[in-house]
């Protein structure tokens, strides 16, 4: 089991030759195994993934040009969305999403039922006044983005994000969008949360301070983030082939926090500072984090993986 120091709280998990990993930051808890993956974006490339755990390209004709979109396709929510059916214009095939010309801000925002590790799409960027900024959300935090100035006449349209844990894509666009066939893969469930912050469910939060219950399986509410932090994880939860990576959100910006790792689960939690402690008994340092400017704390910038910072896992622990 690990462990951050944040002052939140959250829940465990358990993998194949596995730990319990724990984020005190409002309280959080996670069970799992260990990390080090780099994110990956795709810019301007003439193909996008291939072999993906789910695609959506739009059909063709399933709606009147024009229809304003949000649910209509399963396991996603647009904003800022119409549907439109071509026949087949530079990676444009059939149905695909433009602008609703709804207003400002220009941003269109896709959001994912579940968290995702991998996607790529077509963009056609209409206007050339700026760049478009794109940014992979996790938990209402951002945690990569970049920008690109393109045009819908080049062949190579394809963008994304890879290796990286988020649910949410915005996409700041510059007068008008055409995107079409996402392709994405799932992020997986690592380890089984735990120990929550929110009311009614274990230990209340010492301060008064539950979270709002907006973000389920988040810790106590902190000075910034009502909803409490989130602990995730991603990657191959193995120790001859450990990828794990640990992703926070909520956490009050610009703070360092301490990972580390316990043998005893403590839910429905121990009372600490303004959080709840979830993991307790022999505990070992696996090391600081800083959150950013949103809030965002990951450990993929260890040298080493937490199983061999652990030192201490054997397969099938827990």
């Amino acid at each position: 089991m690990l462990q951050s120091e944040h002052t939140l709280s959250r829940g465990p998990s358990k993998l194949d030759d596995t730990m319990r990993i724990t984020l005190l930051a409002a309280p959080l808890a996670l069970i799992l195994a260990s990390t080090t993956a780099s994110a990956g974006q795709i810019i301007a490339q003439m193909n996008g993934l291939s072999g993906t755990d789910h695609v959506t390209d739009f059909g063709a004709d399933l709606y009147p040009n024009f229809t304003v979109i949000t649910t209509e396709f399963p396991g996603l929510t647009f904003s800022h969305t119409r549907y439109y059916t071509t026949s087949s214009v530079n990676n444009m095939v059939g149905g695909f999403l433009t602008n609703d010309f709804s207003g400002p801000p220009d941003t269109l925002t896709i959001k994912f039922d579940n968290p995702i590790t991998d996607l790529s799409f077509a963009y056609h960027q209409i206007g050339q006044s700026q760049p478009s900024v794109f940014r992979a959300m996790l938990g209402g935090a951002v945690v990569d983005s970049f920008s690109n100035l393109s045009d819908q006449y080049q062949p190579n349209n394809y963008f994304g994000f890879t290796d990286l844990v988020f649910d949410e894509l915005q996409l700041d666009f510059v007068g008008d969008f055409n995107i079409d066939y996402l392709a994405y893969n799932d992020a997986g469930s690592i380890g089984t949360p735990y120990c929550f912050g929110d009311l009614g469910s274990g230990t209340p939060c010492p301060c008064g301070n539950d979270n709002d219950g907006s973000v389920p399986g988040s810790g106590c509410a902190n000075g910034v983030f009502a909803s409490g932090a989130q602990l995730t994880g991603d990657g191959e939860p193995s120790l001859g082939a450990d990828t794990v990576v640990l992703a926070t959100t909520g956490l009050e910006p610009n703070n360092s926090g301490l990972y580390f790792q316990a043998n005893n689960d403590l839910s429905p939690g121990v009372l600490w500072g303004d959080g709840l402690q979830c993991a307790g008994g022999q505990l070992k340092r696996l090391g600081v984090r800083f959150s950013d400017a949103s809030g965002y704390s990951d450990t993929s910038g260890y040298a080493q993986t937490i199983s061999a910072k652990a030192g201490n896992i054997l397969a099938g622990d827990t």
